[in-house]
């Protein structure tokens, strides 16, 4: 699957914040523009959305925001939860979206997020509850799509006590709170904002992580504008299927108490040898009883304080 980040100067501003229960929700497929719709009272509602569109142009879905930002609360409404949506992936041929040349393709499952929705909700939920991380969990997602204007201070903070952007710090933040993922074959792909504006700092570091080590597989600077390109190794919706049906079977044969003749012939083997060492114990403990008869040196009464436990008289 190609993936493609692209680090810009456009979007809303929200803080890396503070110390994050997985949500579905419908993400407001009811509205279609994606970015307006009306509400149940009749009012015209406005979201901060992102839309995912194929490689032929088709809008494939789109996801109103989850967790509202202070600036987003001036205009905005919350979305419905978070959306994953398949997407098409090629392996063996051509790139975004071409099946010639023999190619395979198949649809990974990505989950959607925009800049806040990592975050814990209100910056009041527990940090462990990972909302948007564990929503990725819960659907079976591959990659993670986060679109963000990520910045390095809150709108109220004074302009002149801002630090630099710390790349480091900025990708440390964004890979702990997704820890449920870590270890697990998932690509967390972050298209950022760059630039100042009105005294707020945009941390740029567009970035693709590999979750599974975890490492970073590519990344633009904090001031970089420009898009990326990122072929990625990333298994289907089918692929984790055939995984998680495979991991069913082991568990329930674990349960059950039942193994493969493989594992049966092993304990099989093992209770063997356990039994070989037994009669090797018995014939040796036979070779000194009839040493020591030979030997005539060691009486009952002898041969019973030896065999006492250590530190009893």
């Amino acid at each position: 699957a190609d993936a493609a980040v692209a680090g810009d100067g456009m979007g809303d501003a929200e803080n890396s914040g503070m110390s994050g229960q997985a949500r579905g929700g419908d993400g407001g497929d009811d509205h279609a523009d994606g970015v307006r719709g009306v509400g149940t009272e009749g009012e015209e509602r406005r979201f901060n959305a992102l839309v995912v569109v194929g490689p032929d142009g088709t809008v494939l879905t789109h996801y109103h925001k989850s967790f509202l930002y202070c600036v987003d609360k001036t205009w905005a409404h919350a979305g419905g939860g978070f959306v994953s949506v398949p997407i098409l992936s090629v392996t063996g041929g051509g790139s975004g979206g071409d099946s010639s040349g023999g190619a395979r393709v198949g649809e990974v499952l990505a989950s959607l997020g925009i800049c806040m929705d990592i975050n814990p909700r209100e910056f009041e939920a527990p940090w462990d509850a990972f909302e948007l991380a564990n929503a990725c969990v819960t659907h079976g997602s591959s990659v993670l799509l986060f679109a963000s204007a990520w910045t390095n201070n809150h709108p109220d903070d004074d302009p002149a006590t801002v630090a630099p952007v710390d790349p480091r710090r900025v990708l440390e933040y964004w890979l702990n709170r997704l820890e449920p993922l870590v270890g697990s074959d998932v690509h967390f792909v972050c298209a950022n904002r760059v630039g100042v504006e009105s005294g707020i700092t945009f941390t740029g570091c567009s970035c693709v992580l590999s979750l599974r080590e975890p490492r970073v597989v590519a990344m633009m600077g904090p001031e970089d504008v420009g898009v990326m390109v990122v072929e990625l190794e990333v298994p289907t919706f089918a692929e984790l299927a055939e995984r998680r049906a495979a991991a069913a079977a082991v568990a329930a044969r674990d349960a059950n108490g039942t193994g493969s003749d493989d594992d049966k012939k092993e304990d099989d083997e093992g209770d063997e040898e356990d039994e070989g060492d037994e009669d090797e114990m018995d014939e040796q403990e036979q070779d000194d009883e009839m040493d020591e008869e030979e030997e005539g040196g060691e009486s009952e009464g002898q041969r019973g304080r030896k065999e006492q436990p250590p530190g009893r008289s």
